[in-house]
């Protein structure tokens, strides 16, 4: 598993211990169409929990977490092995992990300076570079060594790598002949 110090965010699928918290009744939830079909394959009745489920999908109407648990709890007192999991899956539906942010917990690196202007800059860091699509997100800070206003995140990734551009300068390259 890769650590975070490489760059990479660890999986919360191999902690046991992490806080799930359960969404509000009237929030919605995005379910599958192989959610929405078992579950008319496990309706009773057109007017169960199931069958309303099913029918808000189609009808493209908001599944809220209410009418998902609802249906959950309906597919455990059928308690079959196929009816159960889906319960699992729409359950799952209904929480949510809370992220937590680390990045911010630091100080940030000495090249980054604040924008001494309160005007609001859009973000410079092409996101992706092909389309040059940019960070939508407002560009309060300034990168010594580098062009345009970037957000905390993106500054500190600029920050990263000018000081390994510097780095990999100032050992020099070797000529060829």
């Amino acid at each position: 598993m890769a650590t975070e110090t490489e760059g990479f965010w660890p999986s919360t699928k191999s902690r046991v211990n992490v806080k799930r918290e359960p969404l509000p009744d009237t929030f919605e939830v995005k379910v599958s169409r192989a959610a929405k079909n078992l579950c008319l394959f496990w309706r009773r009745r057109d007017d169960d929990a199931l069958g309303i489920l099913a029918s808000r999908f189609e009808l493209k109407r908001p599944v809220t977490v209410a009418h998902a648990l609802a249906a959950a709890s309906l597919l455990r007192e059928i308690g079959e092995a196929g009816a159960v999991r889906l319960a699992t899956r729409l359950e799952r539906l209904c929480v949510t992990t809370p992220m937590v942010v680390t990045w911010r917990h630091d100080e940030l690196p000495a090249r980054v300076r604040r924008r001494e202007t309160t005007k609001a800059r859009q973000c410079t860091y092409k996101v992706e570079p092909h389309t040059g699509l940019k960070c939508k997100n407002p560009g309060a800070y300034l990168v010594d060594g580098t062009k345009g206003s970037f957000c905390e995140l993106h500054a500190r990734r600029t920050a990263l790598r000018v000081e390994r551009r510097k780095k990999k300068d100032a050992a020099g390259t070797t000529p060829t002949a």
